[in-house]
C-alpha cells in the first residue's frame, strides 16, 4: 500500500481546523490576563477579597454621572461649587437665637428668622396705627450702620415701619390700618443684610 501524505494546502486546512478545536499556550499576561499581577496559571486557589462589581470613579465633575469622583476632582473644583453671593462664597452658616444665618468671604452676611413679639402700645396717626418700637437681639454683631432690615408681619394685615439696626439688635414698629392688639403676639418674620 502506497504512503498518503498532505500536501501544503492540506496541511492549512487540518492547522486552521486544529486551531479552532484546541486553544493556543496559554502564556500569563501575553494571551491570559492576570488578577492583581498574579497569573491565573498553574493549580491552587487565587482568593479574591472585596466581591461584588468594579466600581468607576470618574476623573472629572458631571452633572450626568452617577459614579463617585476622586477627591482630588472635587477639591481642585471646591471653589467654583461653593454657595455663593456675588463674588464671595460662604465662610460659615448656622442658627443662633431663633436666627439661620450665612456670613461670606466678603464680610457680608445673610440673616433670617421668624420671632414672636407683643407690642406694648398701639398709637393712631391719621388712618394708621403703629406699635412701640420693637427690637430683637441680632445673631452676631454687626458693622455700624451697614444692616438692611426687611420683614413681615403673618396673617395680620400688618407691616414694618421705621426698621433700623444697630451693632446687636433690629428695630421695628409694627403697623396696620386698625388698632394693633397689645395682648396677641405676633410673628415677625425678618431678614438683615449687612457686613460683620
Amino acid at each position: 500500500m502506497a504512503k498518503k501524505y498532505l500536501d501544503y494546502p492540506g496541511l492549512s486546512y487540518l492547522w486552521s481546523k486544529l486551531k479552532e478545536i484546541f486553544q493556543v499556550k496559554l502564556v500569563s499576561g501575553t494571551n491570559i490576563k492576570t488578577i492583581n499581577n498574579n497569573s491565573l496559571l498553574g493549580s491552587g486557589n487565587i482568593n479574591i477579597s472585596g466581591g461584588g462589581s468594579s466600581v468607576t470613579v470618574d476623573d472629572a465633575l458631571s452633572t450626568t454621572s452617577e459614579n463617585p469622583v476622586q477627591n482630588k476632582v472635587i477639591t481642585n473644583n471646591f471653589d467654583n461649587y461653593v454657595p455663593k453671593s456675588g463674588n464671595a462664597w460662604v465662610t460659615e452658616s448656622g442658627t443662633s437665637d431663633g436666627w439661620t444665618y450665612r456670613k461670606y468671604s466678603d464680610g457680608t452676611f445673610d440673616a433670617w428668622g421668624t420671632f414672636t413679639k407683643t407690642p406694648t402700645s398701639s398709637t393712631a396717626s391719621g388712618n394708621i396705627y403703629y406699635s412701640n418700637a420693637i427690637s430683637q437681639a441680632m445673631p452676631f454683631t454687626a458693622v455700624a450702620d451697614s444692616t438692611i432690615v426687611t420683614g413681615s408681619v403673618g396673617a395680620q394685615y400688618a407691616w414694618l415701619v421705621n426698621t433700623s439696626a444697630a451693632t446687636a439688635n433690629v428695630s421695628f414698629r409694627v403697623a396696620r390700618g386698625t388698632a394693633i392688639s397689645t395682648s396677641t403676639g405676633l410673628a415677625i418674620r425678618l431678614h438683615i443684610h449687612g457686613e460683620y
